[in-house]
């Protein structure tokens, strides 16, 4: 899987990606049978580029190489108190069990780290059983629901380590 990946380009969100963006919402959204009209007032879906925007927010692309269509997705965008969302990870179904959601969401921690956030707060449905054995083994652990998105079910938090060593 890790040697699969060594081509990897990630590719941030701006004004030339957008289309990109748009395309893998829309399959997010069919996927999961969500109605995007649900998310008419999500301005992480509406408005990407303010949403995510730099420098306490990002949002990444995964392709396979430089020239090719992006495959997954995953953004990080400030909530308060510096603590921030981890928001619409995701990879087409072909190209799931090749890395690319640990390869950007690796991405996301790391971003978030050097932001100097405290912690990431994430909603999930509880029928993505591989995205939430994602999320626990790498050390987010459930919190207590921090949005009104009653599709989501499941809440999780990671903590940084803020000890000095």
């Amino acid at each position: 899987m890790e040697d699969s990946l060594s081509t990897v380009i990630l590719d941030p969100l701006r004004l030339q990606t957008l289309s990109e963006f748009t395309r893998l919402i829309k399959r997010f959204f069919e996927e999961l049978n969500i109605e995007p009209e649900f998310h008419r007032f999500d301005q992480d879906v509406t408005a990407p580029l303010v949403a995510y925007a730099p420098p306490r927010g990002g949002l990444w692309f995964a392709r396979p190489d430089k020239d090719a269509p992006a495959v997954a997705l995953a953004g990080i965008r400030p909530l308060a108190n510096r603590t921030c969302e981890l928001k619409r990870l995701y990879v087409i179904p072909e190209e799931r069990k090749k890395g690319y959601g640990q390869f950007l969401l690796n991405q996301a921690l790391n971003f978030a780290r050097q932001e100097d956030y405290l912690e990431i707060l994430l909603s999930v449905r509880p029928d993505l059983k591989n995205a939430l054995h994602m999320y626990q083994r790498n050390g987010f652990t459930p919190c207590a629901r921090y949005n009104a998105d009653q599709r989501a079910g499941i809440f999780y938090s990671y903590k940084f380590n803020t000890e000095v060593k």
